[in-house]
């Protein structure tokens, strides 16, 4: 069992202590470092493009025919990243602006509503086929389930935190840079 859990507790000690570093050199104010292209954003980008190559090389075709909404998912993850939710046109295709504004042409809305569209397929299949025994075998400690769960855990936690500012102005509570930067 100890050995099936080594890679992920090197996993999570890596990201903890890169995370503490970061805060003790205080990376927020070393711009290269977070800015939009930076080294962070460029490192995500290339794991994720790595994972992609990591599938192809030790599953090959088999397991991306079987789990192709994995293999896509990763995809389209590198690609978020890259910002071509927005690259290629008016505005975000996550911004519900994008969809009632009059400035953003019906190619766009079709082309952003198709790609919302794959993505909801894609979690629609994850939890149909994955769901059910997911967590019993968190239960049971399996490696592969914990970092699932851990990285979906990360995600919604860095989806929560990006633009904080901006969200908690929804509510009326103001953050100037200097607050900001604590988180």
């Amino acid at each position: 069992m100890s050995r099936s859990m080594f890679p992920l507790i090197i996993s999570i000690f890596t990201i903890a202590t890169l995370l503490i570093v970061s805060f003790i050199f205080k990376i927020y104010e070393y711009p290269l470092w977070i800015k939009e292209g930076g080294i962070i954003e460029t490192l995500s980008v290339v794991g994720y493009f790595l994972c992609v190559v990591f599938i192809v090389i030790k599953g090959g075709w088999t397991y991306i025919k079987k789990y192709y909404y994995f293999f896509i998912l990763i995809i389209l993850f590198g690609l978020r990243e890259l910002d071509f939710d927005k690259r290629f046109t008016t505005m975000g295709i996550f911004k519900s602006k994008f969809y009632v504004s009059s400035s953003v042409p019906m190619i766009e809305k079709v082309i952003g509503l198709l790609v919302i569209a794959v993505l909801l397929y894609i979690v629609v299949s994850i939890f149909k086929n994955h769901s059910q025994g997911f967590f019993s075998k968190i239960r049971q400690l399996s490696p592969v389930h914990i970092g699932s769960l851990i990285t979906f855990l990360t995600i919604v936690f860095a989806k929560s935190i990006d633009g904080i500012a901006r969200k908690l102005g929804y509510l009326n509570i103001f953050m100037d840079e200097q607050d900001c930067k604590t988180f």
